[in-house]
């Protein structure tokens, strides 16, 4: 299947402790302002490629570990593809097809029985009708943009490159109900839009709901080789989407039971490695390195969900095994170097630094690399001039680095310069609103920030409130607001 583009996948908010998961969406230790009685907690961005539940990382990216923001796991089958699937199918005269549907017995995926209602609500309409005046109320939702009918496959991409779940969730159903059943590589990759989308609004309990409704997904009804004559020149494999039968092993895990989660991806991970052994000696190496890849990033978000059991041993074992394995990949010593400072391990984590600082001598432009994890250590080891001088100059490298300018923000803050770190956060915010606007990690600083600094924070986090609803997706927590 061909990869979609991607979207960038680093943190949202991180807010409890260095000792709690290096994930988007992973939280760190409180931080208190020098010199003040406050208690609120301010975020440290220890950025890892690390899967979770508001970003995820395409599986089938050729550099696994490539360091990008906000990414969504979009299938990895293109809309031409599926679309040509479908055409090729629909093509068939209607005598063959009345003659496929009595000869074969086709899995019920088509039934309204297996939807479960949605609520049509939105957390942020619902805040901005109570803190927002009139005139600002107004927020373009997804259930009224035009394209919702539209009947081009394409379009499921757009949405999602929009964050428009509601809508995306809404159309899959209709989608779903109206597909033959025997269109099955199309009403699966619309069932894994449809879990995917009720993922992003938040709504985990019905997600669960109608996949237990689907049944297991790994059965023979989802085997190539069960439909010859629709697939005469298939290989035999599992019709199910590879990021489906990811994102049904995660589900769990929304729950809070990550321990499942994490013994149904270690079956995955098992499939990959039996099916890289199968190609050890095959000439299509595209397809080892798809599986390794699948096998690596797999194993990335069991560290995951280990750090968030506080299983620190299994996790950096787990990690260090995938450094063994990608020795010239800088990304994954850098993760495994700041998984070592959550677990408060400097001396390890310091060692893995300088693995990468190794692989400076052999790979150009790490300098920012290096930089950002140097920062690291000096933040832990309470070094904050040293580390506001350091991250300087990683912004001078790249100033579109927001781990950066958000770390520069809490050093700041901890050196007493609280008017610049504001100012620090609502410049990251300006110059990318659409990206880094939707970070819950940067807007939960910023509402700390204005809280501890001013005495009409109540009025600037609305107007922050208003600013991002301009722009954010379907499902945007609002609790990074601080408003009641």
């Amino acid at each position: 299947m061909d990869p979609l583009p991607q979207e960038p996948t680093f943190s949202h908010q991180l807010s409890k402790a260095f000792n709690s998961p290096l994930s988007p969406t992973s939280e760190t230790r409180s931080m208190h302002s020098p010199g003040t009685n406050s208690t609120e907690r301010t975020s440290l961005s220890l950025f890892i490629n690390l899967p979770s539940e508001t970003s995820s990382v395409n599986l089938d990216s050729p550099l696994a570990f490539n360091s990008l923001e906000f990414s969504q796991q979009l299938p990895l089958q293109s809309p031409t593809s599926l679309l040509s699937t479908s055409s090729s199918i629909v093509s068939v005269g209607k005598e063959r097809k009345l003659s496929i549907h009595k000869r074969a017995k086709f899995p019920d995926l088509t039934s309204s029985t297996l939807f479960y209602d949605i609520p049509n609500n939105d957390p942020l309409t619902d805040m901005l009708t109570r803190h927002a005046t009139t005139d600002h109320r107004k927020r373009s939702l997804s259930v009224n943009k035009p394209f919702i009918n539209r009947e081009d496959l394409d379009i499921v991409y757009e949405m999602m490159k929009q964050n428009s779940w509601w809508s995306l969730a809404v159309s899959c159903r209709k989608r779903i109900i109206n597909s033959e059943p025997f269109e099955l590589e199309r009403i699966l990759f619309l069932w894994y839009c449809r879990i995917l989308s009720l993922v992003k609004l938040r709504m985990h309990s019905l997600a669960a709901g109608e996949l237990d409704r689907l049944g297991n997904l790994d059965r023979q009804e989802f085997q190539y080789e069960n439909y010859p004559e629709i697939y005469p020149d298939h290989k035999a494999g599992s019709i199910v989407p590879f990021e489906f039968l990811v994102l049904a092993a995660r589900i769990p895990a929304y729950m809070g039971n990550s321990q499942e989660t994490i013994n149904k991806l270690y079956k995955i991970i098992f499939t990959c490695k039996k099916m890289k052994l199968r190609l050890k000696y095959s000439e299509n190496t595209e397809e080892q390195q798809m599986w390794a890849s699948r096998e690596a990033q797999l194993s990335l978000t069991v560290v995951n969900h280990l750090i968030e059991m506080k299983d620190a041993n299994a996790a950096t074992s787990l990690m260090a095994y995938i450094c063994q394995q990608f020795k010239t990949q800088p990304e994954v010593w850098s993760a495994l170097g700041r998984i070592y400072i959550q677990t408060g391990n400097l001396k390890q984590a310091q060692c893995a630094f300088k693995h990468v600082e190794d692989l400076a001598r052999e790979q150009k432009s790490l300098d920012e690399t290096i930089l950002l994890n140097s920062s690291y250590v000096q933040m832990a080891e309470g070094k904050w001039e040293e580390a506001w001088h350091t991250l300087n100059r990683v912004l001078e490298i790249n100033h579109r680095n927001s781990a950066a300018a958000n770390n520069l923000a809490l050093c700041s803050l901890y050196m007493g310069r609280i008017s610049n770190a504001i100012d620090t956060q609502e410049s990251l915010i300006s110059f990318a609103p659409s990206t880094v606007g939707n970070s819950e990690t940067v807007l939960f600083n910023l509402s700390t920030f204005y809280e501890m600094r001013t005495d009409n924070s109540l009025e600037k986090k609305r107007r922050l409130m208003v600013e991002v609803g301009k722009w954010a997706g379907d499902g945007f927590s609002v609790d990074c607001f601080k408003l009641s």
